[in-house]
């Protein structure tokens, strides 16, 4: 098991809100989430320094920090599911890309330092309306994730908040701190999956390795997973054709 950091200071990270006017700011010192349209916060964070063989991620936390004053309000963490999220922009703005609601957590009072964790599996508090990382599962461990995780954070109820932000002169960007449980290793030490967020496994029918996603389900053997290559089509049915002769009765013969 180990612990990712990651902060939107990296190559690659963003951070930035959606603004009263619908415009996306990502040059002020602060995030202003307000309340309301404007509530909105995007935080992209750069996943590539993840060393581990195909991490599983279980666990996550989210560190806000505060420009002036105590902060206080409920936050709701929302993740863009996408393989490759590009970056917010005007025309992708936080709220706006049918983001999946991670987890939803009251900020504390009388603290400068937000930690907001992100559950694996929340609990079922509004049936079911909490997804948790989980529901991100089937992305980041995809071989073809980015390493880029996009948070949209909804703040309601807020008191005027004011985030640092990467744009900050002072230390206190928003920061992600991950837990990461790799999975067994396959015993294959070359193939088509290293280098990627996937396992190498053996053909049944080819015998040669393959990376797990790109197995196809065989069309011959019901249930049976194999690699394009050693892919088999399903037996097409017998179609009898008569011949044009048959039960045909030739009087002049």
């Amino acid at each position: 098991m180990a612990t990712g950091t990651y902060d939107t200071e990296a190559a690659g990270a963003q951070d930035g809100h959606r603004t009263a006017a619908d415009v996306w700011d990502d040059t002020s010192i602060s995030l202003q989430p307000g309340t309301g349209v404007s509530g909105w916060v995007g935080l992209q964070f750069d996943l590539n320094k993840v060393t581990s063989d195909q991490p599983f991620i279980t666990g996550a936390s989210l560190t806000l920090r505060a420009l002036l004053g105590f902060p206080s309000g409920v936050v709701s963490i929302y993740a863009v599911p996408e393989l490759a999220p590009a970056p917010y922009s005007a025309s992708l703005l936080p709220g706006n890309r049918d983001e999946i609601l991670l987890d939803v957590g009251a900020l504390s009072v009388g603290t400068s330092t937000d930690i907001i964790p992100i559950a694996y599996l929340p609990e079922d508090t509004t049936d079911g309306a909490y997804l948790g990382l989980s529901a991100m599962t089937h992305l980041l461990r995809n071989s073809g994730w980015s390493g880029i995780l996009s948070l949209s954070v909804r703040l309601d109820l807020g008191n005027g908040v004011l985030w640092r932000s990467a744009e900050n002169n002072n230390p206190g960007a928003p920061l992600l701190t991950t837990t990461e449980t790799s999975v067994e290793h396959t015993g294959i030490l070359d193939g088509p999956a290293i280098g990627r967020r996937a396992r190498s496994r053996l053909c049944p029918r080819t015998g040669l390795p393959v990376a797990s996603d790109e197995m196809v389900r065989d069309g011959y053997i019901q249930n049976m997973m194999v690699s394009k290559a050693g892919w088999d089509p399903e037996d097409p049915p017998d179609r009898y054709v008569p011949s044009p002769m048959e039960n045909v009765v030739d009087d002049e013969t």
